[in-house]
């Protein structure tokens, strides 16, 4: 992209097409770029994420695990009482 921005203007185009062309040009350039940075930072973090997401589904599967104990003992109270 970059070498295009470089390549001289050819004969007969108009000066303002040619400032057009390179806005565009300029613009794709910036926008790739900054797309790339944020897939860059994307995957930077990814092991956090995971980590973070690991983190979350152990607190989720220990909260499952307390629950079914708590309902274990009600039924087993209920149980007792009958």
């Amino acid at each position: 992209m970059s070498a295009r921005l470089q390549t001289p203007a050819a004969e007969g185009v108009g000066g303002t097409l040619v400032q057009a062309r390179r806005w565009a040009l300029e613009t794709r350039y910036l926008a790739l770029s900054t797309e790339i940075k944020t897939l860059d930072q994307e995957l930077l973090s990814r092991s956090l994420r995971m980590q973070l997401l690991e983190a979350k589904r152990d607190k989720e599967r220990a909260s499952v695990a307390w629950i079914s104990e708590r309902v274990k003992a009600l039924n087993d109270r209920i149980r007792q009482k009958r």
